[in-house]
């Protein structure tokens, strides 16, 4: 790759992303997937996951899932759960466009896709669940000539105190469970 056009063109790129700022994957990165597996060791809970819907309006709608309410079937599918009767829940069932943000130290994953309501899963009546079928999967990286040492050095974090481990476990197995599909 040569060397970076200007961040601040005049006019900028038609539909492509900026080559020092974002790069597209074919799918989310190998370890992201192994960590949102459903069958994961431990609860990761961690991690907090920005996910952005589309309001009434067309704005965008922020909502965070923490890792025991997202599942990665494989590197172009993820299972989602909300909370059935929220906001978050009706704008996904209307609109059906949704971007998925995972920022962690020294990486950032953005997956733009498209997500349909499943069945809730099973055992868990107050939850919506949804299937998200990556359309984009972009990576960001710092650049070191435009950017210095800037690096990301964390992402937010959750923590769920009291969750029992058999808990979320049943949970995470609902989520991924391709039943009622």
């Amino acid at each position: 790759m040569g060397a970076c056009p200007s961040l601040h063109p005049s006019k900028p790129p038609p539909l492509q992303y900026h080559p020092c700022v974002s790069r597209e994957l074919p799918g989310l990165p190998p370890a992201l997937v192994e960590r949102l597996r459903a069958d994961r060791d431990g609860l990761d809970a961690g991690l907090g996951i920005l996910v952005c819907s589309m309001d009434e309006a067309g704005r965008p709608h922020p909502m965070m899932l923490s890792p025991l309410e997202i599942v990665a079937l494989d590197a172009r599918t993820l299972r989602v759960a909300t909370y059935a009767d929220s906001r978050s829940t009706r704008f996904l069932d209307a609109r059906g466009h949704v971007t998925v943000m995972f920022v962690d130290a020294g990486e950032a994953v953005y997956v733009k896709g498209a997500a349909w309501r499943l069945p809730p899963p099973a055992g868990f009546p107050g939850l919506a669940r949804f299937e998200v079928r990556a359309i984009v999967v972009l990576e960001d990286a710092t650049d070191a000539g435009l950017e210095g040492a800037a690096v990301i050095e964390s992402g937010i974090r959750v923590r769920r105190p009291g969750v029992e481990p058999a808990e979320a476990f049943a949970l995470l197995q609902a989520l991924a469970s391709r039943e009622d599909k």
